[in-house]
This record gives C-alpha cells, structure tokens and sequence, in this order.
C-alpha cells in the first residue's frame, strides 16, 4: 500500500507541476504578445430596410483602447491601425474609453491613430473613462480643462465625436445615418447619455447607434426603432474562454450581453470585447478582437 500510495502522490505532484506551468506560460503570453495578437472577427447582418446603395456596407468597430495603460512603446497601437487599414474599411466607429482618466495620454499616439483610414471617416462616442472621472482633480476648471483637450486630441487624431448627435452617410440617392450618444450606463457609471436627442430627425431613416455601455441597449435603446446598436465596456473581463459553441466570461453574470452580436425582435446589438486592457495588463482566453460588419440586404441568401 505503501508503494501505491507514493505513486498517487508523484502523480499528484506532476499534475499540479504541470498546472502550474501552464498557467504561468498562460500568464506570460497573455502580458506580452497576447495583449496585441489582434483576432479579426466577420460579423454579417441581414436588414431588410438597409437602403440598396449599402449593400455589403463594412463597419469596422473598436473600443477601450484605454492609452493609458500602454507606454510609449507599446507595439499593439500601430499593429492595429495596419491591421484596420488593410480591411478598407468603410467607416470605422469606436465605441469609447480611449484613456484612462487623462487626455495627455492619446498625445503621443495623435499621429499614428490619424493614419487610420476608413472611405466614410472616422466616428466616436464617449465612454466612461474619457470624462476624468478616476482621478481626484485640483478644481472643476482642471477637470473640464482636460475633457476639452480630449475633445480637441479625439478630433486631431481624426476622430468625429458623435455625443448626442448624429452624421449622415451619403452614396447616390441613398442615406444612412450614424448616431452616438455619451456614456450612459447603470450607477455607479455615470448617465450623459441624450438618446432622443441624438436621434432627433433621423427616427425615419436607418441607423446604427454607438452607446458606450450595452447596459443602455435594454434600458432604453430597444424603445426605439434602432436597427444595430454597438458598445464596448466590458471588456469581457480580459478573462475567458471562446471553443466552438462554448462560450464563458465572468462578465456575463454583470452584463447579459458583454461580447459578441444579440438580437432582440431583428433589432441587434454587438459588443466589443475592444483591443486595450485595464488594470491586468493583458487577456486571458479571449483575444483582443477587431470587429468587421458587414451589413447586408439579401436575406433571402441566409
């Protein structure tokens, strides 16, 4: 018995050796090369309003870039941008927290992020980082001073900021539009968020909302005749697992929908698991994801 139990024991001793390995390779993968090993994901979606002069119309979306996490040497921010500019993308919208607390932190990447190119521009929206809202400030000047650098650095790197507002896109006789609206999210996240507002006119006309936190998409959006809908704001946690139809985060026992496309009556929401990290410095299972969509009329080909 003796000698058995000796061999149970080396074996547990091996198997917790070999765990911990792995877990640690994990680990050290998902702080260096994981951080930036960019996963580009096709996302097709059928509506059958979308005016004809936007068939096979390509979104790219990204989201959480969160700057300030990365040093000035980071290599994830221009493998980004050539990998986004190599899917030709016809619009590019990104769906919020672009830094941490500070608007100094997109300076040194002004000139990179404006040579990311998309046929149609560049869009944003705010998200709940990007108001300085983390960090303690001398005196509310300070604070709204660093909100109008933002705005003014988002708009040096290209970037045409949609809060509470939206852009029409124009090819021949047919529009669509684009709309945003400023972060809106449950408490403690703070509600800027004027749907209505942003949606003043354009109720009649096919469009695709950015609203940062997808908290907002059941709260509110889905009153409201919106086709497709993207945020961002989870993260997914920078933890989980993607195998074929097994799909896990701990995000979703916060956020019912934290990473991916959803659907409610044909009306959609996709959710970013965006391309930066906050506090970890890195993803685990789930690979930073560049998303293209790609809208489509012909539903009949489905």
């Amino acid at each position: 018995m003796g000698l058995i139990h000796k061999k149970i024991r080396l074996a547990g001793q091996s198997i917790a050796a070999i765990i911990a390995v792995s877990c640690f390779i994990l680990i050290l993968y998902s702080i260096t090369w994981g951080r930036y090993n960019y996963k580009t994901e096709l996302v097709s979606i059928c509506f059958p309003q979308l005016p004809p002069a936007f068939q096979n119309f390509r979104i790219v979306q990204l989201s959480d870039l969160h700057l300030g996490s990365s040093s000035t040497h980071y290599k994830g921010i221009p493998q980004l941008v050539e990998k986004v500019n190599a899917l030709r993308p016809d619009v590019i919208l990104f769906t919020g927290d672009m830094v941490n607390n500070f608007a100094s932190e997109i300076t040194p990447w002004i000139g990179i992020l404006n040579k990311m190119n998309a046929r149609y521009g560049k869009f944003a929206v705010t998200g709940n980082h990007d108001y300085g809202n983390y960090t303690h400030w001398e005196s509310p000047a300070d604070k709204a001073r660093n909100y109008t650098d933002f705005l003014q650095h988002m708009k040096a790197a290209g970037f045409h900021l949609l809060n509470n507002a939206h852009y029409p896109l124009i090819t021949g006789k047919d529009t669509i539009y684009i709309a945003g609206v400023e972060n809106w999210g449950n408490p403690p996240f703070p509600r800027y968020g004027k749907l209505q507002k942003a949606l003043e006119g354009v109720r009649d006309h096919f469009t695709v909302l950015m609203s940062h936190d997808p908290s907002h998409w059941r709260a509110q959006i889905l009153d409201y005749n919106i086709p497709l809908t993207l945020s961002g704001h989870t993260h997914a946690m920078q933890l989980g697992i993607e195998i074929g139809n097994i799909k896990w985060s701990p995000s979703q026992y916060i956020y019912p929908e934290y990473d991916g496309l959803y659907e409610d009556n044909h009306r959609y929401l996709h959710v970013s698991r965006g391309q930066g990290y906050l506090g970890f410095p890195g993803r685990i299972g789930l690979r930073p994801a560049i998303s293209v969509i790609i809208l489509t009329n012909n539903c009949n080909e489905r």
